[in-house]
């Protein structure tokens, strides 16, 4: 069976078994394959690649995507710049930032405000006296604080006997304090001094012999009148006074009078003259106050009974078993509280039957009494009135209860702050709303921006970093610029060749099909000339 028309005298003949013929490409590897082809027509090879003419990678030629389109990204590709962007794929020369480097810390001595890079410069700024001729000046400050002094002369020693308290700067005129006495008149006058320390002692005249008997320690200027010692007892009352005697040696026996006599009541061992009042001895009890006291005894022989007296019936409070004379002051037994600091303490009672309570109060812990007593009650006195209420009792807190009377420390302190959590400074911390709140202001938050919002606070990504011409139609234009700078310049189409008749100056952009040029005659260029002329101007289009 014939598959295809043939044609026979130009008519395509098949006869009863023709077939419809389908014209298409039937390779199976190319683009526009066919399966229905039975006629083969031109095939278009499959080219893979980015088919995407946004793509930074467009492949004009590609006819099959091949998922390998990278997005345009345009930066500064200068490696060398600050602001150089390593993902950048299309250079954006007019925003790259060249590196400054300098001292970027605004505290520093050599704060450069120009400085995009560190470089580890910064000195810190250091206060001082800058003057170098100043007292006080300072080799390592950079930054003068006025607090130059001048240098003033003088002893700087506060030891010195010239001391200048003004002085700062010491010229060697010193001189040493020298104490003494600086008055002539005086004993131990000093000429070498010239401080006087009070030292001075006026001339004091005597004997200055210290062996002699009339020997003055005082005396600083003997006057000869010094005398001999005689040693002896120079009391006259004594019993071997002697007249000569001018220095007691304490052998004076002064007289001792009493009794003489070893054998008498009264005798005395010291004494050494008698004066008669020897008694003889009697034996007895010699205390007044004694129960056997006698009256003639002179020396006691132990036998005395002294009285006890006290109340002799056992039955009594205060009675005293020693006691051998009754005084009639007994007591009964009275009971209480005996304790003067306990608080139902009982004057009248002589003995403690352990009812003392110090501290009345109220006991029960469930009523406010009980905290706000200021001490701890062992005895209840019905002073229990009010019950506690916990709570935050600081009128300040933010949980304060008015009704509480007893703090449980769960007092939470008043967090000022914006509460609006729609708001830009919604602060989740806060608990009390001060009015502060600001709602939130989309815009460009760059300042290094051209379109930079200062009312902003909320960057919503329009800030343009880019300016230049955004006329599509200028002949600058730039399709990265977002920000017009007016630096916009208008085509002008013309002829720019110099040598042609029609050349435009102000034109901009070429077209030489418009540029006119002579022919070279002798009527000069561009000028045209009638057919008879000998030879005429025409227009070459180049």
């Amino acid at each position: 069976m014939l598959q295809f028309p043939y044609k026979y005298n130009g008519v395509p003949y098949c006869g009863n078994y023709c077939t419809e013929g389908v014209i298409g490409c039937m390779d199976s590897t190319a683009l526009n394959y066919n399966p229905l082809a039975n006629m083969p027509d031109i095939c278009t090879p499959i080219i893979f690649g980015c088919t995407n003419s946004l793509a930074f990678n467009y492949d004009p030629l590609a006819n099959v995507d091949d998922s390998t389109c990278v997005s345009i990204i345009i930066g500064c590709m200068d490696s060398t710049a600050f602001n150089f962007n390593p993902t950048a794929n299309t250079n954006d020369p007019l925003s790259c930032i060249p590196v400054i480097y300098g001292c970027m810390d605004d505290t520093m001595f050599n704060y450069n405000p120009a400085a995009n890079t560190s470089d580890g410069s910064c000195i810190p700024i250091v206060f001082g006296c800058t003057d170098a001729l100043a007292f006080n000046y300072d080799s390592t400050a950079n930054t003068n604080n006025n607090s130059c002094l001048p240098v003033v002369l003088g002893c700087t020693d506060a030891t010195a006997f010239n001391f200048n308290p003004l002085a700062n700067t010491n010229d060697s005129t010193c001189i040493p304090y020298i104490y003494g006495c600086t008055d002539v008149t005086m004993w131990n006058y000093n000429s070498l001094a010239n401080t006087d320390n009070g030292s001075c002692e006026p001339f004091i005249y005597g004997c200055m012999d210290s062996t002699a008997f009339n020997y003055d320690p005082l005396a600083n200027t003997d006057n000869g009148t010094c005398d001999s010692i005689i040693y002896g007892c120079t009391n006259p009352t004594a019993l071997n006074y002697d007249p000569l005697a001018n220095t007691d040696d304490l052998s004076c026996i002064l007289p001792i009078y009493g009794c003489t006599d070893s054998t008498a009541f009264n005798f005395n061992p010291l004494a050494n003259t008698d004066n008669g009042t020897c008694d003889s001895i009697v034996y007895g009890c010699t205390n007044p106050i004694a129960l056997n006291y006698n009256l003639l005894a002179n020396t006691d022989d132990g036998s005395c009974i002294t009285p006890i007296y006290g109340c002799m019936d056992s039955t009594m409070f205060n009675y005293n078993p020693l006691a051998n004379t009754d005084n009639g002051t007994c007591e009964p037994f009275v009971y209480g509280c005996t304790d003067v600091l306990g608080a139902n303490y009982n004057p009248l009672a002589n003995t403690n039957d352990n009812t003392c309570y110090y501290n009345p109060g109220c006991t029960d812990p469930l009523y406010l009494e009980f905290y706000n007593q200021g001490f701890t009650a062992d005895f209840d006195d019905g002073s229990c009135l009010t019950l506690v209420v916990y709570g935050c009792t600081d009128a300040t807190m933010f949980n304060y209860d008015p009704l509480a009377n007893v703090d449980n420390g769960t007092c939470i302190p008043v967090i000022n702050g914006c509460t609006d959590s729609t708001q830009f400074n919604y602060d989740p911390l806060a608990n009390t709303d001060n009015g502060t709140c600001v709602p939130y202001i989309y815009g460009c938050t760059d300042v290094n921006a051209y379109n930079y919002n200062p009312l902003a606070n909320t960057n919503d990504n329009s800030c343009c970093l880019i300016s230049g011409c955004t006329d599509s139609t200028a002949l600058n234009y730039n399709q990265f610029a977002c920000y017009d700078d007016n630096s916009c310049i208008t085509i002008v189409t013309g002829c720019t060749d110099v040598s042609a008749w029609n050349y435009n100056p102000a034109a901009n952009v070429s077209d030489s099909s418009t540029c006119l040029y002579s022919a070279g005659c002798y009527g000069g260029p561009g000028i045209p000339y009638w057919l008879n002329d000998g030879c005429y101007a025409w227009v070459i289009d180049v």
